[in-house]
Parts: structure tokens; C-alpha cells; sequence
């Protein structure tokens, strides 16, 4: 359900479904600013904050685990987003199948 189009200025805008037709340039802008100005939408705010939320709350059920390394963890996840949170879910799962073996 792509439309593509040129404009009068000759420039390509693609439109998805009922959203509005925004020329690719002016996306470009929006993301220069993004990152230049560190803004971020409410969405990914809310994301990160639930990524540290689920973090701090599985390592806290880690009764055995030092108080630095929960902070660590949350504060890894925070500055790494997805990626950290990944990680962290890895590593959870092997300490917790080492505990269950051991």
C-alpha cells in the first residue's frame, strides 16, 4: 500500500496507508535534529523506562546479587537500550541455569 509521488519540486514523498505525505527530506531534517538536540518521543522515553523498570525488577528478585551489580545492570540497560537489555536477559538466563544445576 506504498504511493509514491513526485511533488512540484521534483522530490520523492511516500505515503503509507492514511499517513500524511511528507516530503524525504524534510524526515531527514527531523532526524538531524533528533540527534543534534537529543530530544527523543514520548514513546521511546516510555520504552526505555520500561526496559529499566523490567530490569530492576528481575534483579532484584537475585537475592544473592551484590546491590552494585543491580545498579550496574539498570544503569547498563539505560545508557545501551536494547542492546543492554538483551544482554541482560542472556546473562540472566545462564546465571539462573548455573544456579539450577549447581
Amino acid at each position: 500500500m506504498y504511493k509514491e509521488s513526485t511533488a512540484l519540486t521534483g522530490r520523492l514523498s511516500v505515503s503509507i496507508g492514511s499517513w500524511s505525505r511528507r516530503p524525504a527530506c524534510s524526515m531527514a531534517t527531523a532526524m538531524i535534529v533528533f540527534v543534534l538536540t537529543g530530544g527523543a518521543p514520548l514513546l521511546l522515553v516510555l520504552t526505555l523506562l520500561v526496559m529499566c523498570y523490567l530490569t530492576g525488577y528481575e534483579v532484584w528478585r537475585e537475592r544473592d546479587l551484590p546491590l552494585l551489580w543491580k545498579a550496574w545492570w539498570v544503569l547498563f540497560v539505560f545508557l545501551t537500550n536494547i542492546f543492554g537489555f538483551g544482554m541482560f536477559w542472556i546473562w540472566l538466563a545462564l546465571r539462573r541455569r548455573r544456579h539450577r544445576h549447581a
